[in-house]
């Protein structure tokens, strides 16, 4: 047998074994030191597969390097009136702290004069409004002044020629065109304006020529000349009316003598500005007013002083509520909630969440901790009562959870080790036994460190949730490898057996037994490796590979150390004591004493259709649960109620929590949207339009971006070129390189993970390919984190089904093997089928029914392949132990049940360590780390205390000869039987 020459070879060389796995552990050290480089504190939808939402994330990342940050990071504020003066203050105050600090680094870039990309709140947007209008108010002020003085300037210039002329026309109308030629420059078309309208005032003033009234008073002449003229000249249709009635009105209200009269111009010129634009506020207007004629200046003053006027003026001296230019309602929403009680900040960053520096540290998670601590001081400094914040988005999620993950792992490790020493400490009677596990466990647990290393480095990073169970399932199963080992060598030692012997038993028979089950684990794990979705492939390789770890040192490591410590690892329980309670157990045997295992055994097969039937019924409902029950998608809602969740919670019903997580639309047009001439073809804005329209129309969507709606809201795509230069710029982001390719991004009311979100995109695909299938489109796509993690449930439906066809196939082929019988494989895998759905059932009813927290999509899925696994362990045990008594030749009702009483008290002892060793997950605020917990654990103690010590005996006693049952060359037992 293989394990027996295991045995020998350790009994032999069990210094060089020991030698051998100090030598491993030195050189995995530096992998060790580094694995958390590589653990990763978000949750993520990442694919392998081909899925439309994979496609469209390609398609972004070609045609949009830099269209999106790497990390955003959303403030919310909640109190009963953010559009107060203190709140506006508090964000002002923040926003200057914060920008102005050099240690919170690597902050978008901003475009001078162009909408802010790093620090933005409402404020920021009202700002960059009002900084975009005050040029254009300020221009048209001063515009009004200048027609003023045009209107009656040359009026007033041919009255004083006049005058000067003593009546002289011909004089007067010479110098007249001498000096338009003057005021002209050079500039004909000014020429020519200059000329027209002195020549249409000339024609009505020469009219004048024999009325005596208007020649004995040229002032009122001139006046009712120029009149006469502007009225001829708004006539015309070819002048716009906004221009026509203003002519008109300066004519109407000033003359000669008060055209030059500077407050009038002003008075004048805000008035109609204020009435033409709907601008009450004219103290405003007078304030853009004083600062001058900004045409005069350089491009770069003229910015530096409407900057200066809005920053340091207008902004802190008022409210979103009494601005003179308010912010368009479907802007506004996306920066304060409906109901004025929320209102958030959006900071983007160049580098992701994860990226970490040269230092070795994560920059973007360090200014979440400075953020964070700014805001608490600014609160403490400006004592607004009720109100309060909370920073989310990927870095602060990042960040709680990795400050809650070591907080669990720091309570699972403080609570798991001391209950294990204890339990290990009772079964054992010993202080020094449990010491051996532990210590075993331990050098597992930090060689698991390398292969998470390995595989963050090699496969993908490495999920916190997996660590967390690493150590829990490590802890849970190394102790019942060792534990397996130590309490089969102490059984042996008790029977009499030298301390080489014992070891050499111990690896041949407890050595086939933790093998056995080990390669069930590891099969199990290792299937998780097909899938798509990184997190559950990486959960895979880490626990597979991590198990094997354990089970080499508990099959080599672990004896060795036996073969250096022998009885002692008994203490106090050995020598003299050791002996006498060997002594004692055998006497109890002989004279016929049995415990609890051996009566429940006996039981088993006297009543074994009773307890087979009952095993059936309660199994029924259970099964119906597992297969019927609603599963959610909401990772978020699982995660434990830190800031950064509370943060998203908060943005739900006032502006959508998917604003964090945004969803896309990628469409690729046949011909280009945007030409080299820099026009747009309108058939395609068309499209895009429509299906903006179609989404926004969604009650699910809050808003919809896109070259239509560069800010949320419609704009006039129609004509873009009449845009401002920053809005054309804007839409331009959503133009891929290739000038075909459009990206539309849309907020979801909804959390991105949550069920409603989820299931709502079948809907939203079918939107938009509606709205589109009649238009010229080569490719769309609807991707982001809710279509990615509705693809990847798709597809990990389909995975599921190939993992757990390929763990059942793989664990009955182990067991075949190693039982030599199609039955009792066949079995086994029924009676753990029975554990999964009387788990699951438990825990749907406790924790969705009972708690109201929902089961994780992923729970069954994985609970099927883990307990396929993890709880085999105990069937293995008692099935092997039931082969070996076979083996020695006692009848098949004598095997099972002296199997039972031999092993009754270390199996339930091993699956009550490994429940609390995995149990302890419950305590975790991560719901699905305490759903895990919860399921795993449930299973293991049922599968050791129930199924094992009832149901494995009562059916083995239905089955009879049929359960050695194997083609010849797969039979084992009976060959050996033969054999011997």
């Amino acid at each position: 047998m293989i394990f027996e020459r295991l045995g020998n070879i350790i009994v032999k060389r069990y210094k060089l074994i020991l030698i051998l796995w100090v030598i491993v552990f030195l050189v995995c050290t530096p992998l060790i030191l580094n694995a958390n480089q590589v653990v990763t504190y978000q949750q993520q939808t990442l694919s392998a597969g081909q899925t439309d939402s994979d496609k469209a994330s390609a398609i972004i990342n070609e045609q949009f390097p830099t269209s999106t940050s790497n990390s955003s990071m959303i403030i919310v504020l909640e109190t009963d009136d953010v559009s107060s003066p203190q709140i506006r203050d508090f964000i002002l105050k923040l926003e200057h702290q914060v920008k102005s600090d050099s240690s919170i680094q690597y902050f978008e870039s901003n475009i001078p004069g162009a909408f802010p990309n790093d620090f933005i709140t409402v404020y920021t947007v009202q700002n960059y409004i009002l900084a975009q209008a005050v040029p254009g108010i300020n221009t048209g002020m001063y515009q009004t002044v200048s027609l003023v003085k045009f209107v009656w300037g040359i009026p007033a210039l041919y009255l004083q020629y006049y005058l000067k002329s003593f009546g002289n026309n011909r004089k007067a109308t010479a110098k007249m065109n001498t000096m338009i030629q003057e005021m002209g420059g050079g500039d004909q078309q000014m020429t020519k304006m200059l000329s027209e309208y002195f020549s249409v005032f000339y024609t009505s003033w020469h009219a004048d020529r024999f009325h005596f009234r208007w020649v004995l008073h040229p002032k009122l002449r001139a006046e009712r000349a120029a009149r006469l003229a502007i009225e001829k000249l708004t006539s015309n249709p070819d002048i716009p009316t906004a221009q026509s009635q203003m002519m008109l009105a300066i004519a109407n209200t000033f003359n000669i003598t008060t055209f030059m009269n500077e407050q009038m111009e002003r008075e004048f010129a805000v008035g109609y500005i204020a009435k033409s634009a709907n601008i009450t506020d004219t103290h405003f207007l007078n304030e853009i007013y004083d600062l001058g004629n900004l045409a005069n200046k350089s491009s770069e003053d003229s910015n530096a002083t409407v900057q200066n006027f809005v920053s340091t003026i207008v902004i802190p001296n008022g409210t979103i509520d009494t601005y003179p230019i308010q912010l368009p309602a479907d802007i506004r929403s996306s920066f304060v909630s409906p109901d004025g009680h929320a209102t958030i900040i959006s900071l983007a960053f160049t580098k992701g969440a994860e990226w970490t520096d040269s230092n070795n540290t994560k920059p973007v998670v360090e200014n979440v901790k400075k953020i964070r601590e700014k805001i608490s001081q600014l609160k403490e400094t400006e004592h607004i009562q009720d109100l309060e914040t909370s920073v989310t988005g990927d870095a602060p999620i990042s960040l709680d959870l990795q400050e809650s993950m070591s907080s669990d792992f720091s309570l699972i490790e403080f609570v798991t080790i001391p209950i294990l020493i204890i339990l290990m400490g009772l079964f054992f009677r010993s202080v020094v036994t449990p010491v051996l596990p532990i210590g075993a466990v331990m050098v597992a647990l930090g060689l698991s460190q390398a292969v998470v290393y390995f595989i963050g480095t090699v496969v993908a990073h490495v999920d916190s949730d997996t660590t967390t169970m690493l150590f829990s399932i490590l802890m849970a199963v190394g102790t019942d490898y060792s534990i397996f080992i130590i309490a089969r060598f102490r059984e042996e030692r008790i029977k009499g057996a030298s301390r080489e012997e014992a070891v050499k038993t111990s690896v041949t028979w407890a050595g086939e037994s933790i093998t056995t089950s080990g390669a069930t684990v590891i099969i199990a794990f290792m299937s998780l490796g097909i899938a798509s979705y990184s997190m559950i492939r990486v959960m895979g390789f880490v626990l597979g590979l991590s198990i094997l770890v354990a089970l080499l040192i508990s099959l080599t490591l672990v004896p060795s150390l036996l073969m250096v410590i022998g009885n002692r690892v008994f203490w106090p329980n050995n020598k003299q004591r050791f002996k006498n309670h060997a002594k004692r157990i055998l006497q109890r045997r002989e004279a016929g004493k049995h415990g609890y295992f051996y009566k429940a055994a006996r039981f088993s097969v006297q009543h074994a259709k009773a307890v087979i039937l009952v095993a059936v019924i309660i199994s029924i409902p259970a099964t119906y649960i597992y297969v019927t029950a609603e599963t959610s998608f909401d990772f978020i809602g699982t995660m434990p109620k830190v800031e950064s969740i509370t943060g998203m919670n908060a943005m739900t019903s006032g502006f959508g929590a998917g604003r964090i997580m945004p969803s896309t639309v990628v469409i690729v047009f046949d011909q280009p949207v945007l030409m080299q001439d820099g026009s747009y073809d309108t058939s395609s804005l068309q499209a895009i339009e429509d299906v903006s329209s179609a989404l926004a129309r969604n009650t699910i969507v809050h808003e919809v971006d896109g070259p239509t709606r560069p800010y949320g809201a419609t704009v006039d795509y129609a004509n873009i070129a009449k845009l401002s230069v920053n809005d054309q710029s804007k839409i331009r982001e959503f133009i891929g390189q290739d000038n075909r390719t459009v990206r539309l991004t849309f907020v979801l009311n909804a959390q991105p993970t949550s069920k409603k979100a989820v299931d709502s995109v079948p809907n939203l695909r079918s939107t938009v390919a509606t709205t589109l299938s009649n238009k010229d489109v080569e490719e769309v796509y609807v991707g982001g984190s809710t279509a990615g993690m509705y693809d990847i449930m798709l597809s990990m439906g389909s995975e599921f089904n190939q993992m757990e066809l390929l763990v059942v196939i793989g664990i009955f082929i182990v067991l075949v093997i190693v039982l030599g019988s199609l039955i009792l494989p066949a079995f086994a895998l029924i009676s753990i089928g029975l554990s999964i759905s009387w788990s699951f059932a438990a825990t749907f009813l406790i924790f969705q029914n009972w708690l109201g927290v929902p089961i994780l999509w992923l729970i069954p899925l994985i609970l099927f392949i883990m307990l396929m696994g993890l709880g085999m362990d105990y069937n293995i045990f008692i099935l092997t132990r039931i082969r070996e008594e076979v083996h020695n030749g006692k009848s098949d009702e004598e095997a099972i049940v002296d199997a039972v009483d031999w092993t009754g008290g270390i199996i339930t002892a091993l699956a009550i360590i490994m429940g609390c060793a995995i149990g302890v997950l419950m305590l975790s605020s991560t719901k699905m780390l305490a759903e895990f917990g919860f399921a795993i654990t449930f299973a293991i103690l049922l599968d050791a205390m129930v199924v094992r010590t009832y149901i494995v005996p009562a059916a083995m006693k239905l089955l009879g000869r049929w359960n050695w049952y194997a083609p010849g060359p797969l039979q084992r037992e009976r060959k050996e039987m033969k054999r011997k």
